[in-house]
């Protein structure tokens, strides 16, 4: 899928999708949660929020440990805001800013989270 000069998104079939990422082979396998955090920003930019943010919980639930942890949680916490569900948004900012103090990804929750008014320490 891709943008058109309209900004409208245009679905092709073009190219099959990896359902299984650990059917890879090595070493595409240490790879696996950076494609499924990118997998996960198609989705999002596609604007299918609720599949985006079933692939970011996959990257959490699956590769707790993977540098795009923090990420994933961003995306989930700016995800939830979008849909309109602050609470899980507030929650999943400040997990980021709890969990992975010093990171880019914590700062930016941390703006988020002044945008709506509420202070974090």
């Amino acid at each position: 899928a891709y943008r058109d000069a309209s900004g409208q998104v245009v679905r092709t079939s073009d190219r099959p999708f990896i359902e299984d990422l650990d059917a890879l082979p090595f070493p595409a396998r240490d790879l696996t949660d950076n494609a499924l955090y990118w997998i996960g920003e198609c989705y999002d930019a596609q604007e299918e929020p609720q599949m985006a943010l079933d692939t970011f919980t996959e990257v959490l639930e699956e590769y707790p440990t993977s540098d795009k942890a923090a990420a994933a949680q961003l995306k989930k916490g700016l995800i939830y805001l979008k849909m309109g569900d602050q609470g899980q948004g507030v929650v999943n900012l400040q997990y980021v800013v709890y969990e992975h103090p010093g990171t880019r990804e914590a700062e930016l929750a941390r703006e988020q989270l002044r945008s709506l008014g509420l202070t974090i320490r």
